[in-house]
């Protein structure tokens, strides 16, 4: 079924499917059941887990602290247990995606030097991966033992409070956020920080925009490019540590170029960001939790309507 609000489903339950279809997919990855390709799994996996955090996380008033803290828990840990070769690739991505970039100016021996360091990396991390399938089967055996608990979490809201609550505090943490990401002293770690909040907003929103889908899909689409953009930075910041972390295989010249490079990208997007994080925050949290309430009252007396008067 679909990351979202099925027609007449409790939110509750719409919460508990959503977790449990995700961790379905994350195992199925992590056993050989989903993608062919391994980079590819793990991928995917790593996304499911992402979304399951979001859907906890909106739910949070009426799954209680202690077990969103501890499931919470799982599923992060989940998730850091399988980085590495996919975060490898993705560094040799950005460094093409650079080097394509006429405006920047690379030197192409730098990018040739820099490319070999990293495709050895990359190729260390996959004969490490292989070595440690244990990795994988320890995330798929924590995720199994969550997906049986699903069932008994103490979700029982139908309505559309509990999911207001955490709609807001969501949007809240985003807004702040921002705030710090575009404040005098922010540095790379803000960017991401914001960058992981936005996730959660758009992944929340995505559950709930079928309660006024024209009305929701806007903040679901600048969501979701503003996400995109923000990822973008972060595989900046990873490939500047790169640069510093290469100096040796590097000309001085060269390092500084490639570093000026990815300054300036980042730059970019850092601009970029602004004006869609802006319009995204515009309204209050409590504004932004008030108007999808008052979206889901309208859906629930539609329904109610028509049961009535189905002609």
């Amino acid at each position: 079924m679909a990351f979202r609000l099925q027609p007449g489903e409790p939110v509750a339950e719409a919460i508990r499917r959503v977790v449990a279809e995700q961790v379905d997919n994350a195992v199925a990855q992590l056993e050989g059941r989903g993608e062919a390709d391994r980079d590819a799994a793990v991928h995917d996996a790593r996304k499911s887990l992402k979304k399951a955090r979001a859907a906890v996380r909106l739910a949070r008033f009426d799954l209680g602290d202690e077990v969103r803290m501890s499931e919470n828990a799982v599923l992060r840990d989940a998730g850091r247990r399988l980085s590495g070769v996919r975060d490898a690739e993705v560094l040799l991505q950005t460094l093409a995606k650079v080097a394509a970039d006429e405006r920047l100016a690379v030197p192409p021996e730098a990018v040739a030097r820099l490319r070999i360091a990293l495709e050895q990396r990359r190729d260390r991390l996959h004969a490490q991966a292989h070595d440690a399938a244990g990795e994988s089967e320890a995330a798929a055996a924590e995720l199994r033992a969550l997906r049986e608990r699903v069932a008994s979490w103490p979700l029982e809201d139908a309505g559309f409070a509990s999911a207001g609550r955490g709609l807001r505090r969501i949007h809240e943490r985003g807004a702040a956020a921002m705030d710090a990401a575009v404040g005098p002293d922010a540095d790379d770690e803000a960017w991401h920080e914001w960058r992981k909040r936005v996730k959660d907003l758009w992944y929340s929103v995505r559950i709930l925009e079928p309660v006024s889908p024209r009305l929701l899909g806007g903040l679901v689409a600048e969501a979701s490019e503003l996400s995109d953009l923000l990822g973008d930075h972060n595989d900046l910041a990873v490939l500047s540590e790169a640069v510093e972390e290469h100096r040796a295989v590097l000309e001085p010249e060269e390092a500084a170029a490639l570093a000026a490079a990815v300054h300036r990208r980042a730059g970019e997007l850092r601009l970029r960001a602004v004006p869609l994080g802006l319009r995204l925050y515009a309204e209050s949290p409590k504004a932004l939790a008030r108007r999808v309430r008052a979206y889901w009252t309208a859906m629930v007396t539609e329904a109610a309507v028509e049961a009535l008067d189905p002609g």
